[in-house]
Order: C-alpha cells, then sequence, then structure tokens
C-alpha cells in the first residue's frame, strides 16, 4: 500500500493562488471555506483502498482507527491543523468529495421523521476559549413564545455570571436570515449574526443544512440543548466527531415524548433523554423535574428552578373591566383548543344570559373569527405585542388557558397576576389549585367540567371583582419577584459540577 501525503499543498496553491498570496494555509482554508466554493484540491491516495486492504483481512476498522494506522505507519505524514481529530475530519471530507452518497442515508433518514431531523457537522478550532453554545428552533421576535425567551435569559444570565475568557454562540436551527427583530434581544450583549466557522465572542449562526455545512468546534465547548430535534442532531454530530471535552446541558420545558403519539419519533425524544453523557438536565420547575424523574428514572442530579414572570407584564395602569373571555389560542396540540372551543360552546349552551353579556377574545397563533354557540364569535387575533397582550389583560375579566403537559404554562399564571379570573388544568405532578387565588383548575380538562368552572369565575368576577398583583405559592412560590430565578442554581452541587469552570 502505498502513500504519500493527505492533502497536496502544492496543488492547492498552483489552482488557488489567492488563497497563496493571502498566506492562508491550504489545509485549513479548504476545510474552512473552500470546499463550498468548489476549490480544486488533490489528495494523493484512496482512502477506499486503504479500507479495501482491511476488509481482505476481515477487518472493518472506523475511519478513526484507518487514520491512527496511518499515522502509525507513515510518520512521515504532516498534518498541518496538528492533531488526530484533524485527521479524522479531514477523511471524512475527503470521502465525501470521492463519494457523493457519503452518509447521504443517513442524513435521507433524519428527515424522514417528523419534525425532520438534523445531524450537525463539526470542524475543529485552533482557538483554545472556553465557549457555551445554545441550540434554539428560532431567535425571530414573532415565533419566540416563554420557553425560547426562558432559554435565551439563561444564555444571558451566565453570559453576566461568567469569566471574562468564556465566549458564547447561539446556533438557530430554523433561522437562515437574522434580521433587526430576531436579534434585538441579543445586540445590547454583543451578539453579532455570524458565518459559522469563525470563532467570535458572541454569535448567531444559522443551524440550517449543518450536515453539509461545518461549525467550528472547540476543545472545550458546553452545549445547552432546547430541544429534543436540536439534541439529536447534536448527538448525531458529536458522534461523528472525536472530540475532547465537551458537555451537554438539556434545558427542559417540557416532556417532550408527549408531543408524540406511539411513533418513531416518540422514540428517538425518548432517546435524547437517555443520552447522559457528560450531561446535566436542568428543569423549569418542581413538577416538570419530579414528572421527569418518574418517567425516565432521571439521575439525583437533575436540577430544577421557578421561572419568573417577564417585567413587562406585570399590571401597569388600572382600566375598566370589560365584560371579556380571554382565550390562550394555539394550534400546538398540548394547549387543547379544541377543548376550550368546545368548553366555551358548552358554557354558551348552558348559561345563555351570562354568555350574552361577554365577548371572547382569543391569543396565541390563530388568526380570524371562529363561530360558537348561539351566533358568538371568537375574534383569535394571533400573536400580540407584549403592551398589547398587557392591555387586553388589564380589561378582561376572565381567562381561559388550558395545557396537557407537566410543565407550568405561562399564560395562566400571566393572566392570574394581571388580575384576570382563570381557567386552567391540572397535569399529574403539576397541580394548579392553591397556585393563585385568581386561579380555577379543573383537576382534568373534561369540557363539561371546564364550562362550569368559566361560569363561576364569570360570577366571580361580578361579585368580587378582579384583583391584580397577589403573590403566588406552592410550587410556583416567588413567580412574580423581580428577581433572576438562576441565581438560586449557584448554590447547586449538580449545576456547578457542569458549569463550574465557566464562572465567575
Amino acid at each position: 500500500m502505498h502513500l504519500k501525503i493527505l492533502f497536496n499543498y502544492k496543488f492547492y496553491y498552483d489552482h488557488n493562488s489567492d488563497v497563496k498570496s493571502a498566506g492562508r494555509d491550504a489545509l485549513e482554508h479548504y476545510f474552512k471555506s473552500g470546499f463550498k466554493e468548489n476549490r480544486k484540491f488533490k489528495s494523493d491516495f484512496d482512502i477506499f483502498s486503504i479500507a479495501s486492504s482491511f476488509s481482505e483481512l476481515g477487518l472493518s476498522p472506523t475511519k478513526k482507527e484507518i487514520v491512527d494506522y496511518i499515522y502509525s505507519s507513515f510518520p512521515s505524514i504532516e498534518f498541518e491543523l496538528g492533531d488526530s481529530t484533524t485527521a479524522v475530519f479531514a477523511v471524512e471530507s475527503i470521502l465525501a468529495s470521492q463519494n457523493p452518497s457519503y452518509n447521504d442515508a443517513i442524513f435521507s433518514s433524519l428527515k424522514s421523521f417528523s419534525p425532520p431531523l438534523h445531524s450537525y457537522s463539526f470542524a475543529p478550532s485552533k482557538i483554545s476559549r472556553p465557549r457555551i453554545n445554545l441550540i434554539v428552533p428560532t431567535i425571530d421576535d414573532a415565533a419566540v413564545y416563554g420557553g425560547i425567551k426562558t432559554a435565551i435569559d439563561f444564555l444571558l444570565w451566565l453570559v453576566e455570571n461568567s469569566r471574562d475568557d468564556v465566549d458564547f454562540r447561539i446556533i438557530s436551527q430554523n433561522d437562515s436570515n437574522f434580521g433587526v427583530r430576531s436579534m434585538s434581544m441579543l445586540k445590547q450583549y454583543g451578539f453579532t449574526a455570524d458565518d459559522p466557522e469563525s470563532d467570535l465572542k458572541r454569535s448567531v449562526i444559522s443551524g440550517e443544512n449543518r450536515d453539509t455545512k461545518y461549525i467550528s468546534l472547540r476543545s472545550s465547548e458546553l452545549f445547552i440543548t432546547t430541544f429534543w430535534a436540536t439534541s439529536i442532531a447534536l448527538q448525531y454530530g458529536l458522534d461523528r466527531t472525536n472530540v475532547g471535552n465537551v458537555k451537554v446541558c438539556h434545558f427542559l420545558q417540557d416532556f417532550e415524548p408527549n408531543f408524540y403519539a406511539a411513533s418513531s419519533s416518540q422514540v428517538l425524544c425518548y432517546s435524547s433523554l437517555m443520552d447522559r453523557r457528560n450531561s446535566i438536565f436542568i428543569t423549569n420547575s418542581i413538577s416538570l423535574k419530579q414528572f421527569v424523574e418518574a418517567k425516565m428514572e432521571m439521575p439525583a442530579d437533575c436540577v430544577a428552578f421557578t421561572p419568573r414572570l417577564n417585567d413587562q407584564l406585570r399590571p401597569q395602569k388600572s382600566h375598566k373591566r370589560e365584560n371579556i373571555i380571554l382565550f390562550y389560542a394555539r394550534k400546538n396540540a398540548r394547549n387543547l383548543f379544541d377543548i376550550g372551543k368546545l368548553s366555551l360552546n358548552l358554557f354558551i349552551r348552558d348559561n345563555p344570559d351570562l354568555a350574552a353579556e361577554y365577548t371572547f377574545w382569543g391569543i396565541g397563533d390563530i388568526q380570524g373569527e371562529i363561530s360558537l354557540e348561539n351566533s358568538q364569535v371568537l375574534k383569535c387575533v394571533g400573536k400580540l405585542q407584549i403592551a398589547e397582550y398587557r392591555e387586553l389583560m388589564s380589561r378582561a375579566k376572565v381567562g381561559l388557558s388550558l395545557m396537557h403537559a407537566p410543565h407550568p404554562s405561562y399564560p395562566p399564571l400571566e393572566m392570574a397576576y394581571n388580575g384576570l379570573r382563570v381557567v386552567t388544568n391540572d397535569f399529574d405532578t403539576r397541580r394548579m389549585a392553591g397556585v393563585h387565588p385568581n386561579i380555577a383548575s379543573a383537576p382534568y380538562p373534561h369540557p363539561e367540567c371546564i364550562s362550569k368552572l368559566i361560569a363561576e369565575q364569570c360570577n366571580t368576577a361580578a361579585t368580587k371583582g378582579n384583583v391584580a398583583g397577589l403573590p403566588f405559592s406552592g410550587f410556583m412560590a416567588g413567580f412574580e419577584q423581580s428577581d433572576t430565578p438562576f441565581d438560586a442554581l449557584k448554590s447547586n452541587a449538580s449545576f456547578l459540577k457542569a458549569f463550574n469552570q465557566f464562572l465567575a
């Protein structure tokens, strides 16, 4: 078996004179940008012939084992980026260039899931500064609801509490362009939309097409995942990359396997929680922590925090209350829109005189007018700006917000604090009764039960009025406080074990 060198520098410089003129390292340039630009390069050996030689001996080595063999057998080979991690990356890239179908079957299989799954491809970075990464579905203001905002708030808290030499990066899975709206919450912290291969101190990159477009990977990284699909993308990407000190924080704000009926997606969703390698689990409530621990036999170092009310949603001024029932209407299955709509119709049918005094508003992600019983209408206005949402809560008397999940949904809490008489429901470990004086919670979200609670809350609003600003208790105690919920994590041994190397 004959082998001279993995990458032909002279050939690359001869055919890419601008790289040579700029004084760029040929191999580094090719793997950072040249391969995307279809730059000409030359590899002086065929990796497949090496693999065939192993096969003839009845062996099936991994790519890393092939590279290790090359190193030991041909010590004169030079990899300019330095180590065997780079060598594995180089071999994978050349395999892909020689065989376009390389890994296509895996990527195609992942993309056939619902939602379509991805796999990240990583390229080693020379920079040794530690970095914390947050992977979120989007940072587009129009699509950011409470869960994503909490995750971003957590990252920004880390920015403020970490050492000066720690860098930060956000990988936004579904965004390809970052406009003014998507970056509004991040610019004040110095985050800049960036190319994936560079290494700025604070950057935002797109997670789209990362099976073929590389993301730089340092020797000391911590990734915070917020959705099971991004956990899978990270898991598959790391499995294909030989790296050093990479940690993973699963930032759980719901029990995601419940999103799917018995299916392949549900199985992979469960598997994302079963990957405990160098991982920590942080949940956004005690109720979710208890639920996940019971379902998944989670390790004892699973950490919980109590979220906080968005400061912009605190009651600002009193408006004269109107006979408005405010319904949190979202298409998301766990928000039980159809149950809520049926409950409203039952309320109107069983209480025609009382219901006739009310108008019905829907907020969330549904728009348009929806016909209800007795010719009444649910006016759905979609997602509101914060100020619009707060103003509408200051006028409405009754709120309806359902959630078929163990985590504490924000809307019923926000409505209750703003004085609405709220109807919601329990779910397993999430028992809402006693959490707030303005909340009435059904043990199970049966439409008949929900409709009766709506009538009761309308009557309570008429007799006792609407009082805003009352404190929370039970497992949501402290929700109304203006401090950060993450400060308490500093005294948690499990949290410190994962994050201490980054904190100031």
